[in-house]
């Protein structure tokens, strides 16, 4: 899959998680099996405003073609989702969240591996001649 198709793929997924924090994160904490309080939904609100702009970020590079510009995203997305998978499991073995956790690290390990598939190569160098 191209650049471009993982890009725009994630970047609707972004937005789509953005709705959902935003309107409705009492359902996801459920399904994690974690309680639901007034700091969850602000923190939830806020999280929903930084989905929505991954979500606008992957949507608008996908149409740069700019390898530097590509891996610099795909690096960035890589490390957020390792980081979220990471969290995630350490959150369940700690028993602080639910079997519901191991949707989101599916999907962000999904996402993970459609941006190391596309992930533009570092530029190679021209050797230096000394003389």
């Amino acid at each position: 899959m191209p650049f471009k198709t993982v890009s725009a793929l994630t970047g609707v997924v972004c937005l789509i998680l953005a709705g959902v924090w935003l309107i409705l994160p009492q359902w996801i904490l459920t399904h994690w099996q974690v309680g639901y309080d007034y700091g969850d939904g602000l923190v939830s609100r806020r999280m929903a405003c930084l989905f929505v702009a991954f979500g606008v970020i992957l949507l608008s590079i996908r149409k740069v073609d700019v390898r530097e510009a590509q891996r610099a995203v795909s690096n960035g997305v890589i490390v957020a989702c390792l980081s979220l998978i990471a969290l995630g499991l350490y959150e369940w073995l700690s028993g602080h969240v639910g079997d519901g956790i191991w949707f989101a690290m599916a999907l962000e390990a999904v996402i993970c591996l459609g941006f190391l598939t596309v992930r533009a190569p570092a530029r190679a160098t021209r050797p230096v001649s000394v003389r």
